[in-house]
């Protein structure tokens, strides 16, 4: 009976060993299943950070854009005031230019009445001198 107790022991503290065994197998399969995930959590949090940067630099850079567009929008603006302006300064200088040309006319047509005038005082004057002339022979 002692060798069947002795014999029970040993067979139990085999199974004992051979669960503390599967015990420490799992415990390290543990271990390195923890190690994973935590390098997976590690890469999961770097790859968040690196997608927050992203997002952060697409936000400044839509701001950026934003920015840009509003200068830009204002730069328009400009041009076109600047275009409108030119338009009136151009019907303004055809205006002068009509203006000029008719009152161009108007000096040359009187410049021609006023030789017309002058030649015929002087032929009146020249009448007049001539019938002065025959009054004093007369």
């Amino acid at each position: 009976m002692v060798v069947i107790y002795i014999v029970a022991i040993w067979v139990l503290m085999r199974e004992e060993r051979k669960e503390n065994l599967r015990k420490a197998e799992l415990e390290n399969k543990i271990s390195k299943e923890e190690e994973i995930l935590e390098s997976e959590a590690a890469a999961k949090r770097g790859l968040e950070e690196q997608l927050l940067e992203k997002e952060k630099g697409l936000s400044l850079s839509l701001e950026r854009r934003r920015e840009l567009e509003d200068k830009l929008a204002k730069k328009e603006e400009i041009i076109i005031n600047e275009a409108r302006f030119k338009d009136k300064l151009q019907e303004q200088l055809r205006t002068f230019q009509k203006k000029n040309e008719q009152l161009t006319q108007e000096l040359a047509s009187k410049e021609t009445l006023y030789q017309e005038l002058k030649e015929k005082y002087e032929a009146l004057k020249a009448q007049l001198a001539k019938n002065e002339n025959q009054g004093d022979f007369s």
